[in-house]
């Protein structure tokens, strides 16, 4: 997993990321509802691999319900 899968994961998210944010007139937001992002040691490792940013963590419910 930590060898293989998760070098992997990262690449894709960051990836992802760099997709919606190409020039610095653009802007987005990125909604990850994975709890494993806080829960699990490993979810560090992805925030970091990310350019800086604002982080906000709410409970799923206000997340849905907020608006953009």
């Amino acid at each position: 997993f930590a060898e293989y899968q998760l070098p992997e994961a990262v690449i894709k998210l960051k990836q992802g990321f760099g997709r919606l944010i190409r020039t610095r007139e653009d802007r987005g937001r990125v909604i990850i509802l994975d709890p494993r992002m806080i829960t699990k040691p490993y979810g560090k490792i992805f925030h970091k691999s990310l350019p800086p940013a604002r982080l906000h963590i709410h409970p799923f419910s206000r997340s849905v319900e907020a608006p953009y």
